[in-house]
């Protein structure tokens, strides 16, 4: 085809058939002129190679956790480099500044040891809160249809699903088939009955082609709800609209919630007069904690000190800390619902 720019697939039998073992094998070609002609139509070429997040590493371990780390940003469509040549950290960090990366996570022997803060809530406590509120709609809804669609990175999570569900339908989604047919999904449900669909996935093309699906599905007739166990921000992509999300009332964790209320415009203007650029979900999250480590310690003059103050909640995040058995731990998060047009919180709403 004219228009391709890579192409490939599995070659299990090449090595064989050239007199070698039977192993198996993929490959690809990138046409490399095709790709130059399309940076030089692009408006903004260098946005190519900038990242929004940059890993400077350095020690024994650091490496390993650091590649770690980075593919679970990217799964949540973050644009994350990292240098693996084991250079010096002065070096890296050059290099991190011509990245125009907007944070630099920065990992040494000491931080691998100590885990000194995650700020993002565990996964277990977000997946905990989902199950209860499973659990509180169960015991209000006997009669409801369930169908769990998930990836091959959440099958633990389908799995305690099915535990709650024993009858639901299980879709498999793996790497090679990203796809759901929709035809399968609308042969599943019931009619004049809640039909309770699991999103187990963070893969952002997925869940758009998914949500706009169970959107076109649902009429006066068949009742369709969303739920997910899986913490992220994928939902609040451009190709998920607010209309889709809101018509099947899709209920999730998250780190952060949208809010755009005058202090978020000041920030916002400032930060366009400052960078030339509307800031991300990294950008507010940066500003979040760097004021709230900011206050804790200002006030309380070491930040352990700031534990039983509770819950602090700024422009788009909130933080609680607790002590874990290695690090600092930030336990709080949101669990956000979609209601037509809006975004709410899920327990602010329930305790209004």
């Amino acid at each position: 085809s004219q228009g391709t720019i890579a192409g490939g697939g599995r070659y299990d039998y090449l090595i064989e058939n050239l007199g070698g073992k039977p192993t198996f094998a993929c490959g690809f070609a990138i046409g490399i002129e095709r790709i130059v002609l399309l940076l030089e139509k692009s408006e903004n070429p260098q946005s190519f190679y900038n990242s929004d997040i940059y890993i400077v590493c350095q020690g024994h371990g650091t490496q390993n956790y650091a590649i770690n780390i980075a593919e679970k940003l990217r799964s949540d469509d973050y644009k994350v480099s990292m240098n693996l040549e084991n250079s010096s950290f002065k070096s890296q960090f050059k290099k991190a500044d011509k990245s125009n990366a907007k944070i630099a996570i920065i990992i040494g022997e000491d931080e691998l040891k100590n885990n000194v803060i995650r700020t993002i809530g565990p996964d277990t406590l977000k997946r905990k809160s989902i199950y209860k509120i499973i659990d509180d709609r169960i015991n209000e809804i006997e009669d409801q249809c369930a169908i769990i669609i998930s990836d091959l990175n959440n099958i633990s999570s389908a799995n305690k699903l099915l535990e709650k569900f024993p009858n639901a339908e299980h879709i498999k989604i793996d790497n090679e088939n990203l796809f759901v047919d929709p035809k399968i999904t609308d042969s599943l449900m019931g009619t004049n009955k809640q039909n309770w669909v699991f999103l187990e996935t963070s893969k952002s093309n997925v869940i758009s082609s998914v949500t706009s699906m169970l959107s076109s599905q649902k009429n006066n007739e068949r009742d369709i709800k969303l739920y997910s166990t899986v913490s992220g921000e994928n939902y609040e992509n451009p190709n998920s609209s607010l209309d889709k999300l809101g018509k099947i009332s899709f209920i999730y964790p998250s780190n952060s919630k949208p809010n755009y209320n005058n202090s978020f415009q000041v920030f916002y203007d400032s930060y366009i007069d400052m960078f030339g650029n509307e800031p991300d979900r990294i950008s507010v999250r940066a500003r979040d904690l760097t004021m709230d480590l900011f206050l804790r310690i200002l006030v309380y003059r070491r930040l352990e000190n700031s534990f039983n103050h509770g819950e602090t909640e700024y422009l788009q995040n909130k933080f609680n800390y607790v002590i874990g058995p290695s690090s600092i731990l930030n336990k709080s998060f949101f669990i956000l619902e979609h209601v037509d047009l809006e975004v709410l919180d899920y327990n602010s709403k329930n305790e209004d």
